[in-house]
Parts: structure tokens; C-alpha cells; sequence
């Protein structure tokens, strides 16, 4: 199987979170507008089209920015007659107040992960950065200045947050570690520099600058070197945000008369206007989708939701409650569809299609409590099933398919591997068309690969994911070779690793519900 599923369990330790997000396309562009007469937040195509109203609130809401999955808006609002910072969903719905302090919070962004917001607030005195739990706990500051320091965002790889600041006198962009450490400013032009945006890839920042005299788009080296005026226009230019796959930038405008939202390219050409409204029109957002090939099974309900390669979620019925989840080639087509491990009884069932539906077959193949591995076991282009009995750390591997409700008889291949608690996957760890075993062990906090079906040692090791995560492996960056992921049922996150090894991760997302069960493979959307 070239995109291997997990085994039954519980597993270990994530060392880093610093995620790149590569597998990603383009999505929809919020933005706060003033068109229904205050201020609501909107989104729309990235052609402009499709505007549609999310927030209906008699007060101003301002500022939304997507979460770094796609899937939540924190945005800032006066109702209640007080600047407080809101969550929603990207489709307007389930709106959670975070903060509640009398005092101005307002301009917030996301931690890389998602699992933290930062803004700037007056709550004790001058405005300042803080952080807070994206439940709206454990609310702390990082800075404390006598001077104004706002607008932060994080950088995509989780080390630095970036902010503007009026300490040196003028607005300039600084840098932080994300305990509020090591604050260095990076600009230091006497004219003022402010809202800076990070590239998707964490190289460059986009940022507003009036060092021309009227305010325009620039964008320099991380590090601040190299600055490059990217507009050129009279009027004010402002406020920029990033295309998910870096290829564009999002900002707005006066140059049209009335505050608008323009689209550019990433070097200042190809300009393209998407607003025409005589309201005013801001603060753009571009939304990421996802488009990993990963999918997630409510055991409870039998119901499959599998990623499309565009990043919409596809969804139907296969399979009884407590059944293991499995998806594999079984017709060798080239398409991985679902099959499910009954550990009751040892029965596995296996469609042909992603569609709701009864087994195309289904057999005997191990014994209650036996865990299912699902893979390409032998080479020849088609997934089978093998199982790993816990009790003697043994792997039972068949090159063929049953059916009938018959047994396989004896297994092709078995071996032992691992010690007594290791909880078993498979993948095609070194790209030779092979899959083989990799264990975790959630004990040493430690995943074991082995490059063939046979006993003896472990090709390679090392620490992988967190006590509670469902480890599985695929191949998430189309070099033809398995790496390990993990589902973290604790915060519905996946972390995806394009090679193994320690080593921060390159995808983490939000995605499904605690109780749900990770699949992965090519799944023909």
C-alpha cells in the first residue's frame, strides 16, 4: 500500500511543532467591509466572486484572520461596547468569545498550530502583545512597553513572532521568540513600517511602509534585508496577506477612491481588483485548504470523511461501529477504497469503491484482538491484509485477498518484531514498491522501521509523536517513499513528516473529531 494505514492504539512524543504546510491550494479571501452600514466580515473568491456575509452584528467587526487550516476566523469586535477578540467557523457559524477584559484587545492572529492566539491589548496600560489559548484560557503578555506595540503574527515555523512597535519613536517591525524573548527590530526606516506578513514558506515578510511618502507594500528577507517596494501607485496601499502557496498577495486600497481589495503577484505585477463598492472595504484574508491525502472514520457511526485533492471533505457509510478502519489498492486500480478489521471475530470486509455500500468480499484472516495492517506486502502493485498479534509480537502477512466468509489458512510471511506494547503500521519506508513494518513504541517514545518482512533489528528509530496519537505512515510529499504521521485525538490535529527521523513536522492541521479513526491513501477525488 503506498499510503499505509495505522494500526489499533495509542502512541507517543512530538519534539517540535513547526509546520510548513505545503500540501496546500488557495482558498477563499475573508474581509471586514461597511457595505450593510457597520462593519461585518465577508468572504469571496479569490476572483473576487461569491460574496457572502458571515458575521450579522448591529456592532464593528474587524480584522478576520483565517486559522493556518482553513477551518476558523478570529476577528475583532465592539459589541457588547467593547473591543473583545471572536472565533468563528469559516462559514460564520458557532461564534466563542475568547477575551472579555474591559479594556481593547483587538488585531489577533494564529499560532502556526492553531492551538494559540495572539493580539494586542490595553488591559494593562499601553498596548501591548499577548497570547492566549485558542479556548480563550491562560491569557498572558509578551510585551511591556510604555510605547505601542501591535498587529503580531507568527511565523509559519512556530520560532518568531513578528509585531509592529512605536518604541524607537516611529513604527518600525520587530521580531520575538514566542515567550516574548529577544525582541530586535528589523526596520528602522524614519518613516513608519507596520502590518507585517509572513510567506508561507517563512523566508520573506510582506509589510506597509510611507518611507515614499503614502503608504505602500514592501517585502523584505526574514531578517529584514532587501526591501522591495512592490506598488507604486499615489494612493494609500495597505495591509497585506499571502496566497496559502505564496504565488500572490492580497491587500487593500484608496487608489479606486473608495477603500477596496486588490489581488497582486508576488513580485507587484498582475494586478487584480475584486471589490467595487462605495463602502470601505479591508483587511483581507487569505484562507488556506488543505489538500493531504488523509480521511478520518466515526467508528461510532460507520461514516467515512476522506480530504479531495482540491481540500473539500468526502463523506459516506461503510462498515459497523468498533470495526477498524483499513484502506487499501484491493483491485489494483490505483485507487485506495475502504476495508474494515472486525477484531471480535477476526473478519475483515473490503469495498472496491468509495461509496456507501455492502462488502465486496470479506474472510477469515487472524484471531480476535489481532491488530490489521493493510499493505503491499510482496510488490506486485496490490493491497492485502496482514494482521500483528499482540500476545507473541508476531506479523501475519497474506499476499492474496480472501472472500466468501472462508479463511486464508496459513500466513505467506510471519516474523517477530517489536517488543510486548509496540502498537504496529505499515508503509513503503525505503520506496522500493515494498511495504514493510514500523512499530511505535509508546514507552521509549520511540518509532522502529524495518525495511523487510523478516525478523531481526530495526533499520532505523527515532522519537515520533505524543502518548494518545494514532501513528500511521503514507506518502504525503509524492517522492514515492513512506514517512509517519500522527492524529492527536486531544486537539483533532494531524502532524504529517515528509521524511523520517527527528525532526519538526511539515504539516499540522485541524481536522475531524477526537473520537475519530485516521485513514490515508490515494482515494480517487
Amino acid at each position: 500500500m503506498r499510503q499505509a494505514l495505522a494500526a489499533l492504539g495509542v502512541v507517543a512524543t512530538l519534539l517540535v511543532a513547526a509546520p510548513a504546510l505545503a500540501s496546500v491550494t488557495n482558498g477563499q479571501i475573508a474581509f471586514s467591509t461597511s457595505r450593510d452600514g457597520n462593519f461585518e466580515i465577508y468572504v469571496m473568491n479569490a476572483d473576487g466572486g461569491n460574496k457572502t456575509r458571515l458575521t450579522s452584528n448591529g456592532a464593528t467587526d474587524l480584522g478576520p484572520v483565517f486559522s493556518p487550516d482553513g477551518s476558523k476566523i478570529v476577528f475583532s469586535s465592539l459589541r457588547s461596547n467593547n473591543w473583545d477578540i471572536y472565533v468563528m467557523d469559516a462559514d460564520g457559524t458557532d461564534e466563542v468569545r475568547l477575551t472579555e477584559d474591559p479594556a481593547f484587545d483587538g488585531e489577533p492572529s494564529w499560532s502556526p498550530d492553531g492551538s494559540t492566539v495572539i493580539f494586542s491589548s490595553e488591559r494593562d496600560g499601553p498596548r501591548n502583545i499577548y497570547r492566549i489559548a485558542a479556548d480563550g484560557t491562560d491569557a498572558f503578555a509578551l510585551t511591556a512597553t510604555p510605547d505601542t506595540d501591535s498587529n503580531p503574527r507568527w511565523s509559519p515555523d512556530g520560532t518568531t513572532i513578528a509585531f509592529d512597535s512605536s518604541r524607537a519613536g516611529n513604527r518600525d517591525i520587530y521580531l520575538m521568540n514566542t515567550d516574548g524573548t529577544g525582541q530586535t527590530a528589523i526596520t528602522s526606516d524614519p518613516a513608519a513600517d507596520s502590518l507585517s506578513a509572513w510567506s508561507p514558506d517563512g523566508s520573506r515578510i510582506a509589510f506597509t511602509s510611507a518611507r515614499n511618502g503614502n503608504n505602500e507594500i514592501y517585502v523584505m528577507e526574514a531578517d529584514g534585508a532587501n526591501p522591495i517596494r512592490l506598488t507604486t501607485d499615489a494612493a494609500s496601499d495597505t495591509g497585506a496577506s499571502w496566497s496559502p502557496d505564496g504565488s500572490k498577495l492580497v491587500f487593500w486600497s484608496l487608489r479606486a477612491g473608495d477603500p477596496d481589495i486588490f489581488t497582486m503577484d508576488a513580485d507587484g505585477g498582475g494586478l487584480l481588483k475584486l471589490t467595487s463598492s462605495s463602502a470601505f472595504d479591508s483587511s483581507p484574508s487569505w484562507q488556506t485548504l488543505i489538500s493531504t491525502p488523509v480521511g478520518l472514520v466515526d467508528r461510532t457511526q460507520g461514516f467515512w470523511h476522506v480530504r479531495t485533492a482540491e481540500g473539500n471533505v468526502a463523506g459516506f457509510f461503510y462498515g459497523n461501529p468498533s470495526d477498524i478502519p483499513l484502506m487499501g489498492d484491493w483491485d489494483c486500480n490505483g485507487t485506495d477504497t475502504p476495508g474494515q478489521f472486525r477484531p471480535t471475530n477476526g473478519l475483515v470486509y473490503i469495498r472496491n469503491t468509495n461509496t456507501s455500500g455492502i462488502a465486496d468480499a470479506d474472510y477469515f484472516i487472524g484471531n480476535p484482538g489481532d491488530v490489521p495492517l493493510a499493505g503491499d506486502f510482496d510488490g506486485d502493485g496490490c493491497d492485502t491484509v496482514g494482521v500483528y498479534r499482540p500476545q507473541n509480537r508476531t506479523v501475519y502477512l497474506f499476499n492474496s485477498l480472501g472472500s466468501g466468509g472462508t479463511g486464508l489458512g496459513a500466513a505467506d510471511v510471519s516474523f517477530e518484531f517489536g517488543n510486548a506494547g509496540d502498537l504496529p503500521f505499515a508503509g513503503d519506508f525505503d520506496g522500493d514498491g515494498t511495504d514493510t513494518i514500523g512499530v511505535h513504541r509508546p514507552g521509549a517514545n520511540f518509532v522502529y522501521l524495518r525495511n523487510s518482512n523478516s525478523a531481526g533489528f530495526a533499520d532505523s528509530k527515532f522519537f515520533f509523536a505524543r502518548i494518545g496519537d494514532i501513528v500511521f505512515a503514507g506518502d504525503f510529499n509524492g517522492d514515492s517513499r513512506d514517512s509517519v504521521a500522527a492524529f492527536r485525538p486531544s486537539a483533532n490535529q494531524f502532524i504529517i513528516q515528509y521524511l523520517n527521523g527527528t525532526r519538526p513536522p511539515d504539516e499540522v492541521f485541524t481536522f475531524g473529531a477526537a473520537d475519530w479513526y485516521p485513514v490515508t491513501g490515494a482515494f480517487g477525488f
